[in-house]
């Protein structure tokens, strides 16, 4: 997570665009978090990542952590504390619990061998 948000803020300091820290599911019930602006929400969606009628509220109140505006960048550390919470809670719900079978990535196709021959 501190690494997350650190590249989040590196990445706004040298860009000024906002960046937004998002959990995804990478496959086989993997998932890891990802740094990106607007322009890689879109692209995210088209690879298929995010669902294609997500939209950007449904990306504020989904991220665990989100840049500020401004150049400067000045996050508090009330302001980490309350992300590192939210992706603590995040986690807890859906990270720890093992029982949940693996669901793979839309558009990834599995063969199963038929040895009936």
């Amino acid at each position: 997570m501190a690494l997350a948000t650190r590249l989040a803020d590196m990445r706004q300091r040298a860009t000024n665009k906002q960046q937004y820290v998002l959990p995804i599911d990478i496959g086989c019930g993997v998932e890891r978090l990802k740094v990106f602006d607007n322009r890689g929400f879109d692209r995210m969606k088209r690879a298929g990542w995010l669902p294609r009628h997500a939209s950007y509220l449904d990306l504020v109140r989904d991220c665990v952590y989100i840049t500020r505006h401004s150049r400067i960048n000045k996050t508090s550390s009330e302001d980490r504390a309350k992300a590192r919470a939210r992706y603590f809670k995040y986690a807890k719900k859906y990270l720890c619990n093992h029982s949940l079978p693996a669901v793979p990535r839309k558009g990834r196709v599995v063969h199963e061998k038929n040895n009936a021959s």
